[in-house]
């Protein structure tokens, strides 16, 4: 006698039985596709209620730029509003701020930040990536969340070193997209490794004229005199917010080894990735070459806010394009303060950015398109 089959849907006796997959694919539908629409909104809704939308900009970088619109000293540290100590961003940045000074106040706060929120999308599309779970799982990383809600640059530059990726091959680009990242943002200078360990001596030389020619005429636009100001604003900054940041440095003060021990590993650390990026492009390691310079520009610079670990986007989607449980590991981070945190979530965050590029660093990942990635020197 023919024994019947009982359904995957129902045990004996009638009763339902919930299979793994519809459990994954229910978790992976509230976290990725309700859970980001959610927090948007809410962060989005408290920000606007509490007067805090696009922070940083709405109280340094808008005044900043506003003030070079009316011709007077963008880096004067009285009409700021955070720390006190003025605004902590060379020329091309200002003259960017500039550009939406341009509109008010309120106007230039929702632009900012809803593009500084396409940028982090944008910087997965330009990488290629297609699976929808990866983008909801971005929105809900908390450095995401406060790089748009501060509306610093860190997510613009996320699209720009995912854009020098993209257009590798083409040497005037890859150069202006270079000299633009560090005219902006001084500390993705390791990016420059990258050029030089896979051998785009071309792409180097048009970054380093292109950014001498950007530079010279920002401060001619703003007044070379000034820079001594911005020199001082950046180093009142480093001396209040270094020992408030999530370095490598920092935490060594923190757990009781003197400073000049504690920046000298930090150092020891920034020079073995450097040379491990050197070593794996000139090996042909194209990707894992540029893993780890984005990985050098989060150890070597003296002041690691929060919001630069959504930088971590950029290595996952090179090699995890995908979603699996790795994108979900910087989301605990959502506890964290946005500065001065203990040793013990320096430590957690610290970890959370070595684990997600010891993953992206392993061999036999998947390119965006599905294929095994040669992870060799294109172009």
């Amino acid at each position: 006698m023919r024994r019947r089959r009982v359904s995957s849907g129902h045990a004996r006796g009638g009763s339902p039985v919930v299979s793994l997959a519809g459990l994954r694919v229910a978790f992976e539908n509230t976290a990725c596709g309700v859970l980001p629409v959610v927090a948007t909104a809410w962060v989005l809704l408290d920000s606007t209620r509490r007067g805090i939308l696009a922070f940083d900009f709405h109280y340094n970088f808008w005044p900043g730029g506003r003030r070079l619109l009316d011709g007077l000293d963008p880096y004067d540290p009285v009409h700021q509003k955070i720390l006190d100590v003025g605004l902590c961003y060379a020329a091309p940045a200002v003259l960017l701020f500039a550009v939406f000074a341009t509109l008010p106040l309120g106007a230039a706060d929702w632009l900012v930040t809803i593009s500084w929120i396409g940028a982090a999308l944008a910087m997965l599309r330009v990488l290629g990536l297609r699976d929808w779970r990866v983008y909801g799982a971005l929105l809900i990383w908390w450095p995401v969340i406060v790089g748009w809600q501060t509306a610093n640059l860190t997510l613009p530059i996320g699209l720009g070193i995912a854009l020098l990726w993209r257009y590798r091959g083409t040497a005037v680009v890859s150069g202006l997209l270079l000299a633009l990242l560090v005219s902006l943002k001084l500390f993705v200078w390791p990016l420059a490794l990258w050029l030089l360990a896979t051998r785009r001596y071309s792409a180097l030389a048009w970054s380093a004229a292109l950014a001498a020619a950007i530079n010279l005429v920002a401060w001619a636009v703003v007044g070379f005199d000034r820079f001594s100001e911005y020199a001082d604003v950046t180093r009142r900054v480093a001396s209040y917010q270094g020992p408030r940041s999530y370095t490598l440095g920092n935490l060594g003060v923190q757990l009781g080894a003197g400073r000049g021990f504690s920046y000298a590993v930090q150092f020891l650390a920034v020079a073995a990735v450097a040379i491990c990026c050197l070593a794996a492009g000139r090996a042909g390691r194209d990707r894992s070459a540029l893993v780890l310079a984005v990985a050098a520009c989060l150890l070597a610079t003296p002041v690691l806010h929060l919001h630069y670990l959504a930088l971590l986007a950029v290595p996952l989607a090179l090699t995890r394009p995908t979603f699996s449980a790795v994108w979900l590991l910087p989301t605990p981070l959502f506890v964290f303060p946005v500065v001065a945190p203990s040793s013990w979530k320096i430590v957690i965050a610290l970890g959370i950015s070595i684990a997600v590029f010891v993953v992206t660093l392993r061999p036999g990942q998947r390119s965006p398109a599905g294929r095994r990635p040669t992870d060799t020197l294109s172009a």
